[in-house]
């Protein structure tokens, strides 16, 4: 039993994104939680803004969206009125660029999340 607690608290991490720059970016999904550094040139309204047309692709409702010179976050809910799941995403300047979080709610959801990731970086050319 008690390996089965490690092993769910453990960090996952993989490649993310489909282009060359893409295969050097890593995300780390750890409790309910995926994370990525994305390069400099990546700013975070720009990378609020490709996840947003990857969530409404997907028929998402935005339920809410902040903006400023260092951070954008959104948050947005399935199609599904019944279902509980929501989804939050950073993206915030770091020292060494834009530091992203997606975080699905209530349970977690790392495949949800790095497909989110992926068509956020599709949009973005990495």
């Amino acid at each position: 039993m008690a390996s089965l607690v490690l092993t769910g608290c453990s960090t996952a991490l993989a490649p993310a994104g489909s282009g060359a720059i893409g295969r050097h970016i890593t995300a780390s999904y750890r409790v309910r939680s995926l994370s990525a550094e994305l390069p400099p040139h990546v700013k975070p309204i720009a990378f609020i803004a490709a996840m947003e047309s990857v969530v409404l692709n997907r028929g998402y409702a935005m339920t809410r969206a902040d903006h400023n010179a260092d951070e954008s976050r959104l948050w947005a809910k399935p199609p599904n009125p019944d279902d509980f799941e929501r989804v939050s995403v950073l993206a915030a300047l770091s020292p060494s660029g834009t530091r992203i979080e997606i975080i699905v709610e209530p349970f977690g959801g790392e495949v949800l999340a790095r497909s989110l990731l992926d068509g956020a970086l599709v949009r973005l050319g990495l």
